[in-house]
């Protein structure tokens, strides 16, 4: 074989361990779910269910870990809401719930880049400060670092890039949302508008009945105050009515761009591994080998004491004589050779068929 084809032969075969690598999720490393520009590693879904499981207090809690798994209420492709009840919860839908929230903040990161959205740090450190009036306000001053901590953040540096990242999702929403916004002030003006003709009917109104008497004038005042007052309470009220209509479309818009980016990335789960660390039942069967093997190993430790106990000798023909020592704990010890098959005799030997 030539060098030349030899190279080619060794291209072809590093080719072959690199789509085999692939295949295999990384040669050796677990691969939770793909999609068309990504990947998520199992370890990343175990490390976020293991937090959850942490702040929810129950890390030491096997059977309250199980009944929180149970009680949870999971939005998954799989789960079947019409047959479900509560209490009915399984670690493979938590696991397939995690993944999703998990690949779905990942596609938005990618969008923030594809978009450029970018965040100054003076918006960073403008955003930090308002949260530290905040906290310190409500506890004392100079624990606002001590309280990150206890929130789980290494440091301050590391709360600002998470700071930063909301500010970039926040920027990207209200770009994909803005339409909302403008019709929202359309409303707005076409409301004030209305207002303001009712006030100058009105005005006109009292005008007129100043003119006709006193006490004409009076009632038409009043009147005017009562019309003007429910006309501002129903201006009131659908103001409101419109800001809460605004901020629900506004936020189905978004969850609805959102749903078409995961969409078009193509998203696949893969199956689950085995013995999940954070699957309560997976850990009580772990638990029951360890316990079946320990009982194995106090068996075994006692067989071998028992024939410790004793001296054996082999005739030629095969069988065995076991002699007891005459101490008093003899009893115990032929008791044990009979439970492992070997008769005892009276004589103070026994024998067995070289066993």
């Amino acid at each position: 074989m030539t060098v030349f084809k030899r190279l080619v032969a060794f291209a072809g075969a590093t080719l072959l361990l690199a789509f085999a690598c692939i295949a295999l999720s990384g040669c050796g490393e677990q691969i939770a779910a793909t999609w068309d520009y990504g990947q998520l590693e199992e370890e990343k879904v175990t490390t976020a269910i293991t937090n959850m499981r942490t702040n929810q207090g129950l890390t030491d809690d096997d059977e309250g870990w199980a009944k929180y798994i149970a009680e949870r209420s999971y939005d998954t492709d799989s789960a079947d809401d019409k047959t479900k009840k509560a209490g009915d919860g399984t670690v493979a839908e938590l696991r397939e719930y995690v993944i999703n929230e998990l690949v779905r903040q990942e596609i938005i990161d990618h969008e923030i880049e594809q978009q450029n959205i970018e965040v100054t740090d003076e918006e960073v450190d403008a955003q930090v400060d308002l949260v530290r009036q905040s906290v310190e306000s409500q506890m004392m001053k100079g624990v606002f670092e001590s309280y990150l901590q206890m929130m789980g953040y290494a440091d301050l540096d590391t709360y600002k890039e998470e700071v930063r990242h909301q500010l970039q999702e926040s920027k990207l929403q209200e770009q994909v949302t803005s339409d909302n916004s403008a019709e929202g002030q359309d409303a707005a003006a076409q409301g004030t508008d209305a207002a303001t003709a009712d006030d100058a009917a009105a005005d006109d109104k009292a005008a007129a009945d100043d003119k006709t008497a006193a006490d004409d004038k009076a009632a038409a005042d009043d009147k005017s105050a009562a019309d003007d007052k429910v006309a501002s309470d129903d201006k009131a009220a659908s103001d409101d009515k419109a800001a809460a209509d605004d901020a629900e479309s506004t936020e189905e818009k978004w969850e609805t761009y959102v749903d078409g980016l995961v969409e078009a990335a193509h998203v696949k789960i893969n199956p689950a591994p085995e013995n999940l660390p954070y699957d309560p039942a997976a850990k009580s069967d772990e638990a029951s080998e360890n316990a079946d093997a320990a009982a194995d190993d106090t068996a075994a430790t006692d067989g071998t004491a028992a024939t410790d106990d004793a001296a054996a000798t082999t005739d030629e023909d095969g069988n065995s004589t076991i002699t007891l020592d005459g101490s008093e704990s003899d009893e115990d010890v032929a008791k044990k050779l009979e439970e492992q098959g070997i008769e005892v005799e009276d004589s103070g030997s026994t024998s067995g068929d070289g066993k």
